[in-house]
């Protein structure tokens, strides 16, 4: 017993610092366990749009949204998860998705997450609870991997602790929290960096082998460009410890990042398919998206300096979730202390040359645009400042170092070191007070100035505390108790200020405000399948994916080409149009196209003549179209049937043949062509005569999911069957269980040549992308799995 309890202690005392940040974490996150609430932005559902804006929801005039920045988890992240969740528990890949853009790929959608480990919580409780502890489990992962990193270089526990906490409740994890895919996959940053570093350092393949499995796991995770950061940051690594590096460590290393890259193929190969023919090659973010300002280099000091989504204040350039580089100023102060006690290290040289150039590629700088104008690195079509994550990183290791130095020293740091954030935030202060009361006229810009000014109150008082706990640690460096209490009220002092902004940006809701159901909702969902619906100007992009309820629009960053440019063609009346955006929303509903793909339902808020909602109100005018009639309301919302909507699936007898896409476009809009009679065929065809046009069919489903419908089709003679769903590589067909081919119809659908007479037709998804990946993740496994066997068996046993 008492060997036991000794055993015990000693376990105690050894992981202390885990128990720390396990105890921190369920601080940080004491609104879930304690009042009962989701880390989910339910609120800007139930707070924002109708229908569900008729209902208080339990509150007296309506839900308050907290942050409506935080949107897209609401509105892309979480629906497609959910839709995923749900067709994995019915026993099911989710390998497709039918209610967006007439259908895309969801397993190849990166953010989605399928074979994320985090999703093994949803075999264990209810499907929100899941996403909660998916939220809860990040930055406990990213600190613990911090501090074992930290550890490895020879940083001491508290040194290490402080790192860790540091990096976990950092401003891009924060900010990216809800996502449930970004601050995950830079979680495992810090296992990138202890592995590879153990492995260079002592040889042993074990480390490589966890290397590669940490590699395909941030992958999994669900944003590559973080991984893509990572490995240039971790190269970029080994060449300022070259001295444990050899030729043939590297290219074992290099081996072991391939291996990670191929263990993740199962996703990485449909995602890369899908990527290859998406919109997103063609996609050009606004300038203010691409570069960090330079005047926003002010909120590494006072984040909230330009304001804050969450109070409704904000006013800077850009996107706040993609201009936070904030890793709190108790970090670089201790960054600063890091960097002048160790700079002979190579592993502080390293991090302030990782902060140097981060920024270089962030900021407007010559190198930046260059690199932009050429679309080099891929910096037109995504955010840079995605880097921001190796800046934490940095910053948060610089800051250990800083703890370090506190603890080893006994001398007085540099007292520059100590003034130059606080010079900061008077110059700021001073700059911004003169600009208020003396240079400005225009009344928004005094008010801008006014909420510049009360955001410095806090960052000048957390700097004075720091400066004065700094002082006074060197003033009694030598009495060992007070020096190491002061030491941890720095420390207390860097993750209050972390907490702080991270419970002021972040939303918790109640969980019956997650995606409830109103009688408009059921009234859809009742309804015989398939069909489509438009939301005109009530339920936002994407919102209904979780309600199984299928619409032609969309929203997400990478879908296929063939929907945005035909979306993009119908919308604008013009065959040059670019294509719709990753916001592709099919407005074109006076046009044959909106009838003929299935969009039977229009939903719509009732206004009075000042366009306020009301419930004796009209739909907006360009909805009270004659085609469409009143088939349910609800308050102020009112659904329209489609009284000239065509069926999803119906046969014609003629076709035109169009071998150019330009040529297909034209004849997509030119009036004189009939797509309730005859399709556009991008490939020759002469299997029958054309002259069955009006020969009678019918044609009913089955059965209808999202990867797999079976039809009943009736013909007199022989004809195309014509799908008003997405044609796209994988898609198999069967008539009366023999294999066809599945030709592209009318630029971006499918038609199948059907004999006369009666036949069963079955479509199947089953992409031989996912099938080439599954056995190239299965090869990687089975390597890796075999050197770790190896080296147990035979090399350690030498």
């Amino acid at each position: 017993m008492t060997y036991s309890k000794n055993k015990l202690k000693k376990l105690l005392l050894n992981n202390w610092p885990i128990g720390v940040i396990v105890i921190l974490v369920l601080i940080f996150f004491y609104p879930v366990w304690l009042q009962g609430l989701v880390p989910l932005p339910a609120d800007f559902i139930v707070g924002t749009y109708y229908p569900w804006l008729d209902y208080n929801w339990g509150y007296e005039v309506g839900v308050p949204v907290k942050n409506p920045i935080t949107s897209d988890v609401v509105s892309v992240i979480y629906p497609l998860r959910s839709m995923a969740v749900d067709l994995i528990k019915s026993g099911t890949l989710p390998l497709w998705n039918s209610r967006m853009f007439t259908g895309y790929p969801l397993l190849a959608n990166f953010q989605v997450g399928v074979f994320s480990p985090t999703m093994l919580f949803y075999f264990i409780m209810p499907k929100i609870w899941a996403w909660s502890a998916q939220v809860m489990v990040q930055p406990p992962i990213a600190a613990i991997g911090m501090y074992l990193f930290l550890r490895n270089i020879k940083l001491g526990k508290l040194a290490s602790l402080t790192g860790g906490l540091a990096y976990a409740f950092a401003g891009f994890s924060v900010i990216w929290l809800e996502w449930n895919a970004h601050a995950l996959v830079a979680a495992w940053i810090p296992y990138v960096f202890l592995f590879g570093d153990k492995f260079v350092k002592t040889s042993k393949y074990k480390w490589g082998v966890l290397m590669s499995l940490v590699i395909c796991l941030q992958i999994f995770s669900g944003y590559p460009q973080v991984v893509l950061y990572t490995i240039g940051a971790f190269a970029l690594y080994l060449l300022f410890i070259k001295k444990y590096v050899d030729y043939k460590k590297a290219t074992v290393l290099i081996t072991f990042v391939l291996l990670g890259l191929l263990l993740s193929s199962i996703l990485v190969v449909p995602a890369l398919e899908l990527y290859f023919i998406s919109q997103r090659g063609n996609e050009f973010l606004d300038p203010d998206l691409v570069f960090f300002p330079w005047q926003n280099l002010v909120t590494f000091f006072a984040p909230d300096y330009f304001g804050n989504p969450a109070t409704g204040n904000y006013f800077g350039i850009g996107n706040y979730t993609l201009n936070t580089g904030y890793t709190g100023i108790v970090a670089i102060y201790l960054s600063i202390v890091g960097y002048v006690r160790f700079k002979n290290r190579p592993e502080v040289k390293y991090f302030f040359i990782i902060i140097i150039l981060s920024l270089i590629y962030v900021l407007p700088t010559p190198i930046s645009r260059l690199l932009s104008s050429h679309n080099l690195l891929g910096m037109s079509a995504l955010s840079p400042t995605r880097v921001f994550i190796l800046v934490n990183f940095s910053l948060a290791s610089l800051s250990a170092f800083g703890i370090q130095g506190l603890i080893n020293s006994k001398k007085k740091a540099d007292l520059l070191a100590y003034i130059f954030p606080a010079a900061i935030i008077l110059s700021m202060g001073v700059a911004t007070f003169l600009v208020a009361h003396y240079l400005t006229i225009n009344t928004d810009y005094h008010n801008q100035t006014k909420v510049s000014l009360r955001n410095l109150i806090l960052p000048s008082i957390i700097i004075t505390l720091t400066f004065f706990v700094l002082l006074l640690r060197d003033k009694h460096s030598k009495v060992k108790a007070l020096n190491y209490f002061l030491i941890v009220t720095i420390c207390f002092l860097l993750i209050a200020e972390l907490f702080r902004y991270s419970w002021k940006y972040t939303p918790f809701s109640a969980p019956e405000l997650v995606f409830p159901e109103t009688p408009i909702i059921s009234y859809l969902r009742n309804q015989e399948k398939p069909f489509r619906v438009y939301f005109g100007d009530s339920i936002p992009m994407n919102m209904w994916v979780p309600y199984g309820i299928e619409s032609l629009s969309g929203y997400d960053a990478v879908y296929p080409t063939l929907w945005s440019k035909f979306n993009g063609v119908i919308s604008n009346n013009d065959v040059n149009s670019s294509g719709s955006t990753r916001y592709a929303d099919f407005i074109s509903i006076e046009s044959r196209w909106f009838d003929l793909l299935n969009s039977k339902y229009l939903v719509a808020v009732k206004r009075n003549d000042k366009a306020i909602p009301d419930e004796n109100g009209l739909p907006f005018y360009k909805y009270r179209l004659d085609k469409f009639k009143n088939v349910f309301e609800d308050r102020s919302v009112v659904i329209m049937e489609n009284s000239q909507v065509y069926p999803r699936a119906f046969i014609v007898g003629k076709w035109v043949e169009k071998t150019t896409e330009n040529e297909m476009l034209e004849t997509l809009i030119n009036d004189n062509f009939y797509p309730t009679r005859s399709v556009i065929l991008s490939e020759s065809f002469n299997s029958f005569n054309q002259e069955n046009a009006d020969s009678k069919s019918e044609v009913k489903y089955l059965e209808y999911e999202d990867q797999k419908s079976k039809l009943l089709v009736r013909s007199e003679k022989p004809g195309l069957l014509f799908i008003s769903e997405l044609w796209y590589p994988g898609w198999k067909v069967f008539v009366d269980n023999r294999e066809h081919e599945i030709m592209r119809a009318n630029y971006s659908f499918r038609a199948v040549p059907i004999p006369q007479g009666q036949h069963e037709v079955l479509f199947i998804y089953d992409p031989k992308s996912f099938k080439i990946g599954k056995w190239l993740s299965l090869i990687a496994a089975t390597f890796l799995v075999a050197v770790y066997i190896y080296e147990r068996k035979y090399k350690d046993s030498k």
